[in-house]
């Protein structure tokens, strides 16, 4: 390599995921897994009904592997087209039907792949094949395989997680490689080199001037033929999704016909004087003569990056793939400083928010695919609010379109959401008269995490953006529906009043963290709520289970509160606010924190209830019944009043013998633990009484035990926890560690802790900011009236 070296210190790895170069230091293995895999059905749905045309779709990183899989299939058997999932929506039913259809996904969760295998499904199920790596059977995966027994096939490849699908990738090439050729002994022909030089060649056209330093490339023109092109596609995937550079990529003869031009006013231009622009080649034995041809029409101190295989079969692609993915990690860690292989690219963009937010379904629905004689569909700006008056003043600010203040409604009083209301409201960053940018920058998700109130916003059923608007609009407005929203201004919570005109005004009002926050009580169970969260969804449980005997966990800004705590605050509320104790209260108070706060992971009965009319319970036998009973046990004066009311909360959805054991065994320790029983009165009592189990350990649980909700298999389990415990933290780190629901046990388990066992003031802290305006309220006056 020719390039001057860079001083700078390589980044490090965040947020969990791997530097890329580490990850290609174990291609060979997962290639090895490949090769050695089953890949007869795939080799079957593939050559079987040769003379079908292919169109093979992959999103994002797996778009590469389609391309590969389309390359092949054009190769041996009739024409290969790749496409996204996206554009294969345009194509018509009988397109569909008259083609074999691979749809390449790692999950089969985006929801582009889930649209397009809908389809797949209901047009043509006999020829359609879904190659996935997931580890799990979901909705999308059942419904193909019950219109055809064969096609979904899973390769659970296990390999290490990675933003931008390295070794997936080399998954996905090698099983398709394998399934074309029949070659079952193909990695020893490849061979892998860590080393740069091994890999590409970087240096000026003429070979003699010196080639600017990588770090100052920002442009790449990226021409492949033959086994190049889905390697082009992945380094094309590669520099863009990882916020590396930009990249365009053509066949080596259409760069020809002029697309040269671009390219050379970016390194001749004297009006553009730096070179930023790169030529990348990507050279098999085919393309020796049209390479050497070329580079001798172009300008000698145009910088290239030449990557080259001797291998001229398929096998090549694999070969080019490797080596340019060598020259990615090498560019984005050593010259760009930035992990590829970490989605906290260098720009701060989030990839979530484009990828799983951004939809379609309602313009496919509405237009389907194209085609030459649809009817004309009527225009409907989906995007405009529609407003009676040109301004409006709230507390200070004028604003001359009711738009920008009705949108700031949308932001919850997280950190995050502050931070954004003030930039909407600084005049110099030009956001208050334009309500466009609000939506484009924050409320679409451009700039970084959604904001999880802005998800019930503008929905239907969201009857107090209905209201905001009318009073922005000096329409009549009901003041108790917008009391009841918490809106929230700069950090403040709006309180509306009637005037004595009728008229209405507001205020806004700062809820103050108390001086000192309590120790004990419904703080733990939220504490425990709250650090489990992080690892409920972790896929590696043995790094989940090797918490086990740490002191603490430290808190993470990916930590949040979920239905644990909604529900038990609800049930708070329902114990200070109605005397009676009526379930039909109790209800309407679930109804409404459920929907209010329906992206905190509540269960999927939970939420069907919830979004329907019944108010009948519906059987659950889960621990959601046990993981919102606390306040009870901190409520009740007695044990019998304890279990009675445990019995009563969790009635109105978990009617089940299971539902209601669990609740009352997990208020009953609570209320043992908070009025001085030792640990063997406690064991005693719900061995007793429950019929659990509490005669094992957490070590002799751990290595078998895996994630469930049911009440018998996750209640004496947290219990347990609790009874091995020698503190707060080691209660919780002990329920987490278990590996399954582990916010829930978390929280089951902290809650028993807390009631004798004092909760880290920093911990107690961490907590209470997380919570919303309303709920640290509801928590407030618990703190204030129903403990003892």
């Amino acid at each position: 390599m020719t390039a001057k070296q860079t001083n700078k210190i390589t980044p490090k790895a965040r947020g969990g995921k791997k530097l890329m170069s580490e990850l290609l230091t174990d291609t060979r293995k997962y290639i090895e897994q490949a090769e050695h895999a089953d890949v007869e059905s795939l080799r079957q749905f593939l050559l079987t009904n040769p003379e079908r045309p292919l169109i093979a779709m992959g999103h994002g990183g797996a778009h590469s592997s389609a391309s590969y899989a389309a390359l092949l299939y054009g190769t041996n058997c009739s024409l290969g087209r790749v496409v996204t999932p996206y554009q294969a929506n345009s194509f018509s039913d009988e397109t569909l039907r008259n083609s074999k259809l691979l749809l390449v996904s790692t999950s089969l969760k985006n929801q582009d792949a889930v649209y397009i295998a809908d389809r797949m499904i209901r047009v043509n199920p006999q020829h359609s094949c879904a190659l996935t790596m997931s580890h799990d059977e979901n909705a999308v995966m059942k419904r193909m395989q019950k219109t055809n027994p064969n096609s979904v096939i899973r390769h659970t490849v296990e390999h290490s997680n990675g933003f931008i699908s390295v070794n997936g990738t080399f998954a996905y090439f090698s099983l398709l490689y394998k399934a074309f050729t029949g070659d079952a002994d193909f990695s020893r022909k490849l061979a892998l080199s860590s080393e740069s030089a091994d890999n590409y060649a970087y240096r000026c056209v003429d070979g003699i001037t010196t080639p600017p330093d990588l770090s100052s490339i920002s442009q790449f023109t990226v021409l492949y033929g033959s086994y190049g092109e889905p390697v082009a596609h992945k380094m094309e995937s590669n520099m863009t999704e990882a916020g590396l550079a930009s990249c365009v990529i053509s066949d080596f003869r259409d760069e020809c016909h002029g697309r040269f031009l671009a390219l050379s006013n970016f390194i001749s231009s004297p009006k553009h004087p730096q070179t930023d622009c790169a030529l990348v080649l990507l050279v098999t034995p085919r393309e020796e003569a049209v390479c050497r041809n070329l580079l001798d029409r172009l300008p000698g101190h145009l910088p290239v990056i030449i990557i080259r295989t001797d291998i001229d079969s398929p096998l090549g692609s694999i070969d080019l793939l490797y080596k340019m993915s060598i020259f990615t990690s090498d560019f984005g860690e050593k010259y760009r400083h930035s992990n590829p292989n970490d989605p906290n690219n260098l720009g701060g963009f989030s990839k979530g928010a484009f990828r799983d937010l951004v939809s379609f379904q309602e313009d496919f629905s509405l237009y389907g695919p194209l085609n030459f004689t649809a009817a004309p569909v009527p225009y409907t700006d989906r995007l405009q609010l529609k407003t009676k008056t040109n301004s409006v003043d709230v507390l200070g600010y004028h604003f001359s379109d009711i738009e920008v203040p009705y949108l700031l409604a949308a932001f919850d009083d997280s950190r995050d959401a502050l931070k954004t209301q003030q930039t909407i409201l600084n005049p110099e960053k030009g956001y208050l008269n334009n309500p466009q940018r609000i939506r484009r920058d924050f409320l679409e998700d451009r700039f970084h995490a959604k904001c999880r109130r802005a998800l019930e916003f503008e929905k239907p059923n969201c009857l107090w953006c209905v209201e905001w608007k009318k009073y922005l609009q000096g329409e009549p407005a009901d003041i108790d529906i917008l009391n009841d929203a918490y809106i929230n201004w700069l950090g403040g919570t709006l309180h509306f009043t009637h005037r004595t005109d009728g008229t209405i005004y507001f205020t806004s009002i700062k809820l103050e963290k108390p001086t000192t926050l309590p120790t004990q009580g419904l703080i733990g169970g939220i504490v425990g709520d709250i650090l489990g969260s992080r690892y409920e969804l972790e896929k590696d449980k043995q790094k989940v289970k090797s918490l086990a005997g740490k002191p603490h966990l430290k808190p993470s800004v990916t930590m949040t509160y979920t239905d644990d705590t909604v529900l038990s605050l609800a049930i708070a509320k329902w114990l200070a606010d109605d005397p009676t104790h009526d379930k039909q209260t109790l209800i309407d108070l679930f109804k409404h924190f459920a929907r209010r706060y329906m992206p905190y992971s509540f269960g999927k009965n939970f939420r069907a209830w919830v979004r329907s009319d019944s108010r009948e319970p519906y059987g659950a036998n889960t621990n959601g019944s046990a993981m919102r009973v606390a306040p009870v046990a901190w409520y009740a004066q007695s044990l019998d009043e304890c279990l009675a009311l445990a019995k009563t909360t969790a009635e109105v959805t978990h009617n089940s013998d299971e539902g209601i054991r669990g609740a009352q065994a997990i208020a009953a320790a609570i209320f043992l633990n908070r009025t001085g029983h030792s640990k063997s009165d406690i064991k005693s009592y719900i061995e007793q009484i429950f019929g659990y189990n509490l005669n094992r350990t957490t070590d002799e649980i751990r290595p078998s035990y895996a994630f469930e909700t049911a009440c018998d298999k996750s209640v004496p389990e947290s219990i347990i926890c609790f009874l091995e415990s020698e503190s707060f933290e080691d209660a919780v780190i002990h329920a987490i560690s278990l590996g399954g629901d582990t916010d829930t046990m978390g929280c089951m388990a902290g809650n028993i802790a807390a009631a004798s066992m004092d909760v880290p003031a920093e911990l107690a802290t961490f907590a209470y900011e997380k919570l919303p305006l309303e709920l640290r309220e509801i928590l407030d006056r618990c703190n204030c009236q129903i403990y003892v």
